[in-house]
C-alpha cells in the first residue's frame, strides 16, 4: 500500500505542477478590435465641397482686335475629332457660368471676371475692330486649352435681342464664321460658340446640340430665361449627302411664329437662295428636331438654320436677307 500511494502521490504532485506553469504562462489572449471597427473609427472619410468657391473679383482687362482671330485660334487648339480631350463640366460648374453671365448682363463685371479666372477662363472688354470698334465683351479660356467649354461674346450695347449659336465648329466647316458674319450685321446680343468636335468623345458628350451637359447650353439657358429672344442657330451641312436639298433648310418649333419664316424663306429667295421650311414632312434629315437648345427657352424663338457649303463659303446673300428681314439697314432695330 505504501508504494502505491507514493506512485500516486508523485502523480498528483507532477499534474498540478503542469497545470500551474500552463496558468502562469499562457495567459488568455485578450479580444482585439474587429478589422471593421477599426477601419469605421479612422478612416472616415471627408466631405467633398458642393459649392464654388468664394467669390473673386476680377477687373476684365482690355483689348482690341479682330473677333475673327479669335474664333480661329480657339478652332486650332480645340479637341478635334476622337480626341477625348473634351472635359464633361459639373453642375457645379454649368452653375458657376450661368451665375457669370448673370452678372455679366447685369452689369457686375468684376464680379463676373473673378467667376471666370476661377473656372480657367478669362473675360474681356473686347473692341472688335471688324465690327466698326463695337465694344463686347468676350468669355475665353485660358491657354493652353484643357477643357473645350467654348467662346462667347455679349455685346456692350446690343441692338435687338438676337442671339446667334454655333454649336458644331470643325464638324460643320466654316460656321463659326457665318455665325460671327451674323452677330456682327444683325447687331446681335450675343455669339455662342461651341470649343470641341462633336465627336472628340466617343461618349457623345462634346456634341453641343445634343447634350444639356455643357457650358454652352448653360450660356444658352442664362441668356434665354427671361424676355423673348431670337436664336438663330447655325449649321452646316455636304449637298453630295443630301442630294435634292436646297441650300437652306429652315426649321423651328412646329406651329410657332411661321409668318417670321415665311418672311425670312421669301428674303433668301429674293436673293437667289434655294430655301426649304421644315413642316414635319418634308427635308426631315436637316430639321434639327433632337435639338436640345430649342427645348430649352423660356420664352421666344428659336430657328434651325441648315447651310450648304456655297452659302458657308459665300454668306453676303445671306447676310442681306436677314438684315432685310430684322430692319438692320444700317441699324437693327427689334421687330
Amino acid at each position: 500500500m505504501n508504494t502505491r500511494w507514493v506512485r500516486l502521490k508523485s502523480f498528483l504532485t507532477v499534474l498540478l505542477a503542469t497545470l500551474v506553469t500552463t496558468c502562469v504562462t499562457s495567459p488568455p489572449a485578450l479580444p482585439s478590435l474587429t478589422p471593421t471597427r477599426r477601419a469605421t473609427r479612422t478612416l472616415t472619410p471627408t466631405l467633398t465641397p458642393t459649392l464654388t468657391p468664394t467669390p473673386i473679383r476680377v477687373e476684365p482687362r482690355a483689348l482690341r482686335g479682330d473677333l475673327a482671330n479669335q474664333i480661329s485660334n480657339m478652332e486650332e487648339a480645340m479637341p478635334t475629332a476622337g480626341s477625348e480631350r473634351f472635359v464633361i463640366p459639373t453642375e457645379v460648374e454649368k452653375a458657376a457660368f450661368a451665375e457669370l453671365v448673370t452678372r455679366l448682363m447685369g452689369g457686375e463685371t468684376a464680379w463676373a471676371g473673378g467667376l471666370a479666372a476661377q473656372n480657367g477662363y478669362e473675360l474681356l472688354a473686347y473692341t472688335d475692330r471688324g465690327d466698326g470698334n463695337a465694344k463686347s465683351w468676350i468669355l475665353r479660356e485660358l491657354k493652353p486649352t484643357r477643357q473645350g467649354w467654348g467662346l462667347y461674346v455679349f455685346r456692350a450695347k446690343p441692338l435687338n435681342e438676337i442671339i446667334i449659336e454655333a454649336p458644331h465648329p470643325l464638324a460643320d466647316e466654316g460656321t463659326p464664321s457665318v455665325a460671327l458674319a451674323m452677330y456682327r450685321a444683325l447687331h446681335a446680343r450675343a455669339l455662342l460658340i461651341a470649343g470641341a468636335h462633336r465627336r472628340a468623345n466617343a461618349d457623345g458628350s462634346a456634341d453641343a446640340a445634343h447634350t444639356t451637359q455643357s457650358v454652352f447650353e448653360s450660356v444658352h439657358e442664362a441668356l434665354t430665361g427671361a424676355g423673348t429672344p431670337i436664336v438663330l442657330q447655325i449649321h452646316g451641312f455636304a449637298s453630295g449627302k443630301h442630294p435634292g436639298y436646297p441650300q437652306i433648310i429652315l426649321s423651328h418649333d412646329l406651329g410657332v411664329e411661321t409668318e417670321l419664316l415665311d418672311e425670312l424663306s421669301a428674303a433668301l429667295t429674293a436673293q437667289g437662295l434655294t430655301v426649304g421650311v421644315c413642316d414635319g414632312a418634308k427635308w426631315q434629315a436637316l430639321c434639327g428636331e433632337t435639338n436640345v437648345q430649342s427645348r430649352h427657352m423660356a420664352d421666344g424663338l428659336f430657328i434651325h438654320f441648315e447651310l450648304d457649303e456655297t452659302v458657308r463659303s459665300d454668306d453676303q446673300r445671306l447676310l442681306a436677307a436677314l438684315a432685310l428681314v430684322f430692319k438692320c439697314g444700317g441699324a437693327c432695330t427689334q421687330r
